[in-house]
C-alpha cells in the first residue's frame, strides 16, 4: 500500500485525535488552580481556562466603576475609539478611529448610549501610559506564581458599553484577561480549526461568529465552538493561537497581561499570506 492509499485510508489522525479530545468542547472553570497546575495543564498544554479567585482581594475589584472613573479622572483627556458601526474593519483601521475625550463626557456615552459597539477604550488606546492614569496599577496586585512582578506595569485597560465586540481573531501570544466590572462573553475555536474560520488580513477571521452565516461560510458548521461568560473576579486564560471573539454583556471594564513567569517563545509573527 502507497502512503498516499495509507492516508486515505487513515484519514487524518491528529485532527481526528483533537477533535475527538474531550478537552475539544471543555472549557471550565476553576477555583484554587496553583500556578504549577496552570502551567502544566493549561499555558504548556495550549487549553484555555477559567480561573475564580486571582482577582481577590483587588481594591480596583472594590471600587472601580463608571461613577468612579467619572468622579476621579473627570477632566482628564483619554483616547478613546469610535465611529466603529459605520466601518466593518474597525479594528484594522484602527488610527482613523482614534479620538480624545474627557473622561466624564466618555463614562455619560459609556451610561446614557445604551446597547452599542460604536465607541470603545481598548488596550491600543494605553489608558494607562497616561501620566494621571498610572497610579491605577496600584489598584491591580500580581497573582503571584501566575505572572511576573517585574513587567506587572504592562497591563493593558478596556472600558466600554454593554454590546462591543471584538471580532473573531488569534493573538499573536499567551494573554491572561481578567474582568474587573460587568461580564463578557467569550467564544473560542482550537487553532487545528484555522482552515476553517476563513482567515483574512493579519489575525482575522471574516466570519461574524456571534451570528455565523453558514451559507456563506459552509466549513465553519464542523467547527468546534467553546463558549463561557466571565464574571467580576474572574481571569480568563487565552492560549496562543486559539481565536475567539468577545461580546460585552454588560457595561464592562477590563484588563490583560502577557507578563507570564516563563519567556514566551511561542509568540506567532505576522502572516504574509491570508486565506
Amino acid at each position: 500500500m502507497t502512503p498516499a492509499e495509507i492516508k486515505a485510508k487513515r484519514g487524518d489522525p491528529p485532527l481526528g485525535i483533537r477533535r475527538g479530545s474531550p478537552f475539544a468542547d471543555l472549557l471550565p472553570k476553576v477555583d484554587a488552580l496553583t500556578p504549577s497546575e496552570f502551567y502544566q495543564q493549561y499555558y504548556f498544554g495550549n487549553r484555555p481556562v477559567v480561573i475564580r479567585g486571582l482577582i481577590r482581594g483587588w481594591k480596583a475589584l472594590q471600587i472601580w466603576s463608571p461613577d468612579y472613573f467619572a468622579q476621579e479622572f473627570g477632566k482628564c483627556k483619554v483616547e478613546i475609539t469610535s465611529g466603529r458601526n459605520s466601518d466593518p474593519l474597525y479594528e484594522l483601521n484602527f488610527k482613523r478611529h482614534r479620538k480624545n475625550i474627557s473622561m466624564k463626557d466618555y463614562v455619560r456615552m459609556v451610561e446614557e448610549g445604551g446597547e452599542t459597539n460604536d465607541y470603545y477604550l481598548v488596550a491600543k488606546n494605553y489608558l494607562f501610559k497616561r501620566r494621571k492614569f498610572r497610579p491605577l496599577l496600584s489598584h491591580l496586585k500580581c497573582p503571584g506564581g501566575f505572572l511576573e512582578q517585574k513587567s506587572f506595569s504592562k497591563a493593558k485597560f478596556w472600558f466600554g458599553p454593554k454590546g462591543t465586540v471584538t471580532h473573531l481573531h488569534h493573538d499573536a501570544g499567551n494573554v491572561l484577561f481578567g474582568q474587573v466590572y460587568g461580564r463578557k462573553q467569550f467564544k473560542f475555536i482550537p487553532p487545528f480549526e484555522t482552515e476553517n474560520v476563513y482567515r483574512e488580513r493579519d489575525w482575522y477571521s471574516a466570519v461574524d461568529a456571534l451570528n455565523i452565516n453558514y451559507a456563506k461560510f459552509p466549513r465553519m458548521r464542523r467547527v468546534s465552538i467553546l463558549e463561557t461568560v466571565i464574571e467580576p473576579g474572574e481571569f480568563v486564560f487565552i492560549p496562543v493561537g486559539w481565536w475567539h471573539c468577545v461580546k460585552s454583556l454588560d457595561i464592562s471594564i477590563s484588563v490583560s497581561f502577557s507578563n507570564f513567569c516563563v519567556p514566551d517563545e511561542t509568540v506567532l509573527r505576522r502572516q504574509k499570506r491570508w486565506n
